[in-house]
């Protein structure tokens, strides 16, 4: 799997999201080989709709 540069402020500002809790409804399996954030909601989506 190719990697994804993320830059230096999305990634404190993901690291920040997720120290305060917000990403908490997201599994852990959606945080592995993405970037941003918006990248792990996505691929929350993907695996729920997988899951169904």
């Amino acid at each position: 799997m190719p990697g994804v540069y993320v830059p230096l402020k999305e990634t404190l500002r993901g690291f920040k999201a997720i120290v305060d809790g917000e990403m908490d409804q997201y599994p852990e399996a959606a945080f592995y080989n993405v970037g941003t954030l918006e990248d792990v909601i996505a691929k929350a989506k993907q695996l729920e709709a997988e899951a169904i």
